[in-house]
């Protein structure tokens, strides 16, 4: 229907009209964003001849009809881009349309992902903090639901069997703020270049899931008329100039943040070090509490006389969520040696049941099972940080799934030994008459029934054993009973003729 731009590269607004279902794409600088958008909805965006070179800037806009609705494609401008000039634009008109946005879509590669997490989801979290604040002005009203949000893993190269432990453990990287704001879905996409044939399978799935998406959203379209006070907003900050007192505040402010982060990361210094070789501590989530405790302290002792600005406000939720990011990290790789432990003693368990027949083995794995899920989730409750929004959902959606294969092969063991014998089933066996017309009574989608129709379900119909029940008197029944009576008279006085 038309290509354009909703922030040109100078950064220009442009214009959005009516509400169409707004498809947003953003990613990292040469992660190829633009090429596999144009392979998945067959557009003709601009894309980059290397990946040196940055085709996107500001944010290209390509209308056309897509699963039976109008749809906004909006390729928004990597961040990390080389030039450094360009990142308040680029991060501007990423925080726009994620505001307008029905379905996004996160483009990285997988080698992206595990060289510096922080390079892929900490732009993709700023703009969602940006977005928090917006509606908070109410500048942009609140969702009613997560939005969805695709991760696209690119050049994929894991096998069939780890391929799903992998997309959950990169769902499990990103940003708590992300996850509350969106619906995440992580999809694999093999390389162009290594697994062509695949590679067109991944895209075909993808925009078959896209349709599901849109078709999901049109229903819930976000309104676009926002669009200029968002924007208007965004720039604002960049044309404000605060008075000296808070010039000097922020300066101040700023040395007192980088002396409490430097304490915290000295005081914890070896602590991180066990728990990332591997060490577990059942009170994880209090002993961060109290490290975060002390880091505040000190921040505070530090601007006494300046709590009242606007930078000490800053600063302040800004240690606050630094402290989180790295108290988060460490609780996940917490969660994973959880998972394991749990796992393991509930392996142990299962060996240390009794070898000879029990006819109660089904119900004694199924309580080993229900206690491994609790013991799992009350201990993980323990290792949360008070405040944060780190989930362990991820690694109890995986442990349990491992437990309930483990029991379920346990069960087939036993089973094939004649060490358990399931209970038997008696059969239920039903007939009824092929004659009757209605042998299981009136449909009341399709009859009529009066107040002096009789609807008891007539058991009779249903079986040829014993009279138990009284025959439905409905119209339409006691119609065909009499033309069935009348053929049945008719046939008799031709076979005595």
């Amino acid at each position: 229907m038309g290509a354009g731009h909703l922030v040109d590269p100078n950064g220009r607004l442009g214009a959005l009209r009516q509400d169409p279902v707004v498809i947003a794409a953003i990613g990292p600088r040469g992660s190829a964003k633009s090429s596999l958008l144009n392979r998945i909805f067959s557009s003709g965006l601009k894309e980059s001849s290397s990946r040196l070179e940055q085709a996107t800037l500001g944010a290209q806009l390509e209308r056309f009809y897509f699963a039976d609705s109008d749809v906004a494609l909006i390729d928004v401008e990597g961040f990390d881009s080389s030039d450094e000039k360009r990142y308040k634009i680029q991060g501007r008109a990423m925080t726009l349309t994620l505001a307008v946005a029905d379905v996004v879509i996160l483009n990285c590669h997988l080698h992206d992902l595990f060289r510096d997490v922080a390079a892929v989801f900490a732009p993709v979290a700023a703009a969602v903090t940006e977005l928090k604040k917006l509606e908070k002005e109410k500048l942009v009203p609140q969702r009613t639901a997560k939005a969805p949000l695709l991760l696209l893993a690119r050049d994929f190269d894991a096998d069939e069997e780890s391929a799903e432990e992998v997309l959950n453990g990169i769902k499990n990287e990103m940003p708590a703020e992300v996850l509350e704001e969106f619906d995440v879905m992580v999809s694999a996409v093999r390389s162009l270049f290594v697994e062509p044939d695949r590679h067109d399978m991944d895209a075909s799935e993808i925009r078959t899931k896209c349709v599901s998406l849109v078709q999901s959203a049109s229903a819930n379209v976000r309104s676009k008329d926002v669009i200029p006070r968002i924007w208007s907003r965004l720039c604002q900050d960049e044309n404000d100039v605060p008075d000296e007192g808070e010039l000097q505040a922020a300066f101040t402010c700023d040395a007192a943040f980088q002396n409490s982060w430097n304490n915290l990361q000295e005081s914890i210094s070896s602590w991180t070090e066990t728990v990332e070789g591997g060490a577990m501590y059942n009170d994880f989530g209090k002993m961060c509490d109290e490290y975060a405790a002390a880091a505040l302290e000190k921040f505070d002792e530090d601007n006494s006389s300046r709590t009242s600005s606007a930078a000490f406000k800053r600063k302040r939720a800004e240690l606050v969520a630094a402290m989180n990011r790295s108290f988060e990290d460490l609780a996940s790789r917490q969660f994973r040696i959880l998972s394991e432990t749990e796992m393991q003693s509930f392996a142990s368990n299962l060996e240390s049941m009794s070898s000879g027949p029990n006819p109660n083995m089904g119900k004694d794995i199924n309580a080993l099972s229900k206690a491994a899920k609790a013991s799992f989730v009350k201990k993980a409750e323990a290792l949360k940080p008070r405040g944060s929004r780190v989930r362990y959902d991820t690694y109890q959606k995986e442990l349990f799934n491992n437990i309930k294969t483990q029991a379920k092969s346990r069960m087939q063991f036993a089973q094939m030994t004649g060490l358990y014998h399931p209970p038997k089933r008696e059969p239920i066996s039903i007939g009824f008459h092929y004659l009757h017309p209605h042998p299981f009574g009136l449909d009341s989608k399709s009859e009529h029934l009066s107040l002096n129709d009789n609807v008891k379900f007539d058991v009779a119909r249903a079986s040829v054993a014993e009279d138990i029940g009284q025959p439905l008197q409905g119209p339409k029944v006691r119609r065909e009973k009499q033309e069935y009576d009348d053929a049945l008279k008719a046939y008799e006085v031709d076979s005595k003729l």
